[in-house]
């Protein structure tokens, strides 16, 4: 998540993409949230994707959550 986070602020939408690739290879269960994601990112809404994914962060990376 932090992974796919980054990339959103950085504004590699083709990044996320690819990870979001990789990510459905290793965990199907993914799937539903992943497609999701790629819905986002085809349409380049990091808003959307940041908004997404925030809430899944791990705590040590506060400097996100506040943003």
């Amino acid at each position: 998540v932090t992974q796919l986070f980054e990339l959103s602020k950085l504004g590699d939408f083709f990044g996320i993409l690819d990870l979001l690739d990789h990510l459905e290879q290793e965990d199907i269960e993914l799937r539903p949230f992943l497609v999701k994601l790629r819905l986002l990112a085809k349409k380049f809404d990091e808003n959307q994707i940041e908004k997404l994914l925030r809430p899944h962060l791990p705590k040590d990376h506060s400097e996100y959550l506040q943003m």
